[in-house]
């Protein structure tokens, strides 16, 4: 479903959609259903077109809104208000749904440079780095509250990132779990956890809703990324695109576990960039506003499902690090003898055929680097009583040498296709004695005409 839609193009099956169900969670065909176009940018709704709008039909519950966006539609924030009621007897209610709408000049690439993306792209895939639904991601400007030797500290988790990475203090206090967050038990205790991982995920490509409930309170997280609802006596994780307006979601107020309803669930423009973490035990941690979000957890073991805990992580690498093995791997290349000078473009022009050579190498840098980073962050702990021993970085050697071998081979074979031209170099009036008008020519000297015309030598 896309939240961004270029001026002068129309939307499709995929895009302004709404799902109606009944309060059995059943699909359902409304008794009526109808929607309403505006204009936000200004910060005030401004309707464009019809006031009463009928959407077209997919399947028993699924509807669309067929819209054209005009050729000199303002740039900017749009909504949609879809007007729903069960039955005929049923009360009415809306809902809102934001899109923007963008112009032809927007760039959405990663490096500005549609072949460089490209490469990006296949060096994810050969190191199976390439599924983006991974990415269980919250709003980088949302706060967390953590505790790193008996001080508290309140930060952004786009902070918290880049203190991970930049601070001394707060990197080591990371790799050692010796940064705790508050979280939920599953029988709604709240208690502080050490904080495993801190991840930064690209989510440009994945749908990203605003979830609001009473009392003004917000966050805004990816479409898979789940809330939990108050059981009662126990909490329960759902994904966040799954919500429906009245729904008791998990609150934290006054360091006691309540719940507030749900008023609202919408779908808001893309970033390209949200955070999570990866908590110990609980799988849960508390945002600022006082929301109980769950994490994203990388089980320590090639197993997909550990003691009840599910895979769920983002990339291992980001694009800017494998942009920068991609030149490393460029630059190899060229320097093996005999030395070339090929850059991008060439591999996706001329040079093709090597391609497949440079993201090899570039794999093997990727694979050396995360084998750096594993060998600090190897130890042995503990899921749910379950002992696991952390030891990768051998794992990720064994993957270089595999793909170093690979690229020698095929190092070898492209550099032999290169052609070279081997043989005598001549000068072209032989040698002797020169002088301004040319060579000199005399008896026992060579001259341009004795050295391309047969016989017993000069004549004089």
């Amino acid at each position: 479903m896309a939240v961004a839609f270029m001026r002068g193009s129309t939307t499709g099956l995929s895009d302004l959609t709404i799902t109606v169900r009944d309060s059995s969670n059943n699909l359902i065909d409304p008794y009526r259903l109808e929607y309403a176009i505006f204009d936000y940018t200004t910060g005030i709704e401004v309707l464009i077109g019809s006031p009463v709008s009928t959407p077209l039909r997919i399947s028993l519950g699924e509807f669309y809104a067929d819209v054209v966006i005009a050729a000199d539609a303002n740039i900017g924030l749009w909504r949609i208000r879809w007007t729903i009621q069960e039955t005929s007897v049923s009360v009415v209610y809306q809902s809102v749904q934001e899109f923007q709408v963008v112009g032809s000049g927007i760039i959405t690439s990663v490096t500005g440079d549609a072949n460089f993306d490209a490469l990006v792209h296949s060096l994810r895939i050969i190191l199976r780095d390439n599924n983006p639904d991974r990415n269980y991601s919250v709003d980088g400007k949302e706060k967390i509250r953590i505790r790193l030797e008996s001080k508290e500290y309140e930060l952004s988790l786009e902070d918290l990132y880049k203190r991970c990475f930049e601070d001394d203090t707060f990197h080591f206090a990371l790799i050692y779990h010796k940064m705790l967050v508050q979280s939920v038990t599953e029988d709604k205790k709240i208690e502080w956890k050490p904080i495993t991982d801190v991840m930064k995920h690209d989510v440009s490509e994945k749908i990203q809703y605003k979830i609001s409930l009473e009392n003004n309170v917000s966050c805004i997280v990816t479409e898979d990324h789940s809330l939990f609802i108050d059981k009662t006596k126990s909490i329960k994780s759902i994904k966040t695109k799954d919500f429906k307006i009245g729904d008791d979601l998990v609150f934290i107020e006054n360091n006691k576990v309540v719940s507030r309803k749900i008023e609202s669930n919408l779908i808001v423009p893309s970033i390209p960039y949200m955070y999570d973490l990866s908590v110990q035990d609980n799988e849960n941690f508390i945002l600022g506003s006082g929301i109980l979000a769950h994490n994203s957890f990388r089980p320590p073991a090639s197993e997909k499902f550990i003691q009840g805990q599910t895979q769920v992580f983002g990339f291992v690498w980001e694009d800017e690090e494998l942009i920068e093995y991609l030149y490393m791997a460029i630059d190899d290349f060229n320097s093996r003898p005999p030395t070339t000078g090929i850059d991008v473009n060439n591999l996706w022009g001329t040079e093709r055929r090597w391609r497949t050579t440079i993201i090899l190498r570039a794999a093997a840098f990727a694979c050396f680097a995360i084998a750096m980073n594993w060998i600090l962050d190897e130890f042995s702990y503990s899921i749910s009583g379950v002992s696991l021993d952390i030891e990768k970085s051998s794992k990720y050697q064994a993957m270089k040498d595999e793909y170093i071998n690979e690229y020698d081979k095929l190092v070898e074979a492209n550099k032999r296709s290169i052609k070279l031209v081997k043989g005598l170099r001549q000068f072209k009036y032989g040698v002797g004695i020169t002088s301004a008008l040319g060579p000199m020519s005399r008896p026992g000297v060579q001259s341009r005409r004795n050295m391309i015309s047969p016989g017993a030598g000069p004549n004089f």
